[in-house]
């Protein structure tokens, strides 16, 4: 069933549609091409991941009557080694399966509509939600490694105050010019030091 439908309209925006089988129903392939997507319809198997090495889609849909454990699974490893934007088209959701959804930490988008003329608005607040929760997830990383350098920094101080006898402020003007002096950064600088200092002590 691997084969990819290309739009009329010429576009590079491109689907990876999961089904359950290779009879699975074609209003949402249709409705893809109608928003100018290149479609890729596939079976969720085992052999998903190997697959998605040749074709790398702009979003991720799932079309199926029920969300199982192993969909789940699989997107999320999908969406550990590359995010993109992921939707399920369910036919029968359940408080259990939206449940199990948001229990897996996957970026998805739920919904029921299988309408030509709704897929292509329901992708568009996939993408936007997927974008959004991207930003919040960038912006967390960014704070989280400014802590860790600045434990790194304040560790590096403190044993250069230990050693030289010296106060915070001096410390920290010494790791700038060793870090200037190497041309590194100075959080990079302050690993080293603690690694060499208490490999030695």
């Amino acid at each position: 069933m691997e084969n990819i439908y290309h739009p009329q309209v010429q576009s590079d925006k491109t689907a990876l549609l999961f089904v359950e089988s290779e009879e699975f129903e074609r209003s949402i392939k249709d409705a893809l091409l109608t928003a100018s997507y290149s479609v890729l319809p596939m079976v969720v198997d085992n052999f998903v991941l190997q697959k998605l090495e040749s074709f790398d889609p702009d979003v991720i849909i799932l079309d199926v009557d029920r969300i199982k454990p192993s969909h789940i699974a699989t997107l999320n490893i999908i969406q550990q080694i590359t995010p993109k934007p992921i939707v399920f088209y369910v036919e029968y959701p359940t408080h259990d399966m939206i449940k199990a959804v948001i229990d897996s930490k996957i970026n998805a988008y739920i919904a029921s509509d299988r309408l030509p003329y709704h897929v292509e608005a329901t992708l568009q607040i996939a993408f936007a939600r997927f974008n959004e929760v991207q930003a919040l997830r960038s912006e967390l990383s960014e704070v989280k490694d400014k802590l860790e350098n600045r434990k790194w920094l304040d560790r590096a101080k403190g044993l250069i105050m230990q050693q030289k006898g010296i106060s915070e402020n001096d410390a920290h003007k010494m790791l700038r010019k060793m870090a200037m002096d190497k041309g590194k950064k100075m959080d990079v600088v302050a690993r080293d030091l603690v690694s060499y200092m208490e490999a030695f002590s």
